[in-house]
């Protein structure tokens, strides 16, 4: 299936073991080959997704720290606003960076993550990502919270850039115009870069793996996490 996308997103979640960890491993091993061959091939990972790739690249399963973010909206902090110079902020307007580290417009659901001080001292982390923003949880704990690859178009988020649009249950989840800003940013850039890939598979072949083959469930009055599911038998 990876012969027909210009891109990979790993999805946020709870699974960090098993048949799961080793797919995310060889797909993640996948994207740092095309990009070494010289093709271009993005990925982006949030919440489980970073979590799982901060494990990749430390070879620690134990790299993780825990923290209190569940159901939590936050703002983010830059550390360094002249690293923003080619990731995904650079296209943000300088007044929504602003608001960014000002007004809670992202929101967070983990308990795990990795802190500023542990991803320096990590040697394999240090050297693969820079990074952009960090965060406090519900006990002034500051983690990290958006990375990017200093050599691969790879960017990262503890927390879940689609929530604004697309989940409406969770009371905390900010919906203003501000954060819907934020998500259409975050997704233009990512698709930008999809675009950058030189692979161009055959339109038959795309048309029968589109998503628009199956049909979401609505699960909003159940689900505490999600309006729509795809259920895969």
């Amino acid at each position: 299936k990876l012969s027909l996308v210009n891109g990979v997103l790993f999805t946020g979640g709870s699974v960090k073991k098993g048949l799961y960890f080793e797919t995310i491993k060889k797909v993640f091993q996948y994207v740092l080959e095309k990009n070494d061959a010289g093709i271009h091939f993005p990925l982006f990972a949030q919440c489980l997704g970073f979590e799982l790739v901060s494990m990749i690249v430390s070879e620690d399963n134990n790299i993780l720290e825990s923290f209190h973010a569940s159901d939590q909206a936050s703002t983010l902090q830059f550390p360094n606003y002249s690293s923003l110079k080619g990731s995904v902020f650079e296209r943000f307007h300088p007044d929504l960076i602003k608001k960014l580290s000002t007004s809670c417009l992202v929101m967070q659901n983990h308990k795990y993550g990795i802190s500023p001080k542990r991803l320096r001292e990590n040697g394999a982390l240090s050297s693969f990502f820079r990074i952009l923003t960090t965060s406090p949880d519900e006990n002034g704990e500051v983690y990290v919270s958006t990375v990017d690859a200093q050599k691969y178009p790879i960017t990262c988020t503890q927390w879940h850039p689609e929530k604004a649009i697309f989940e409406w249950r969770k009371p905390m989840i900010p919906h203003s115009e501000d954060a819907v800003q934020v998500t259409q940013n975050f997704a233009n850039y990512f698709i930008s870069q999809a675009r950058k890939s030189p692979n161009r598979p055959p339109a038959d072949k795309v048309l029968d793996n589109l998503i628009y083959n199956y049909s979401p469930t609505f699960s909003g009055k159940s689900s505490k996490s999600f309006e729509e599911v795809y259920l895969f038998s």
